[in-house]
């Protein structure tokens, strides 16, 4: 696997991607996350990921997995990996990259919508 390391900055370009950022201090640290996924099912083989991209945000040293990087799309159950995310969400702070792209822009048009696009329900 290629190790790159990128300003978090680098990150929030990344809006037509997706993929899962997982808090994680060195590869080592992420070894032993891929062997957990891989013994909890989420994938099917440790070196499915080409590349995990490490960044620091507020402190925190984190990686990111890109789904566009897979080397195998059948060796990544990202049904089960949903799960998996909001299981140990508090032991590993797992997010899509589309919502920490969300939660961490400061660019005004992200937030911006249409009025007649918003749903009415009437209850």
């Amino acid at each position: 696997m290629n190790n790159i390391y990128r300003d978090f900055e680098d990150i929030l370009k990344l809006k037509n991607s997706e993929g899962l950022i997982i808090d994680c201090i060195d590869p080592d640290d992420l070894s032993s996350i891929l062997d957990f996924m891989l013994e909890c099912g989420v994938i099917t083989d440790k070196n499915c990921f080409e590349t995990a991209i490490y960044f620091t945000h507020n402190d925190i040293k984190r990686v990111l997995l890109l789904f566009d990087d897979i080397k195998d799309k059948t060796k990544v159950l990202i049904n089960k990996m949903a799960i998996w995310k909001l299981q140990y969400h508090p032991l590993l702070n797992g997010i899509w990259l589309s919502d920490f792209i969300s939660n961490n822009s400061n660019d005004v048009e992200d937030w911006q919508y249409d009025e007649d696009q918003i749903p009415i329900v009437i209850l």
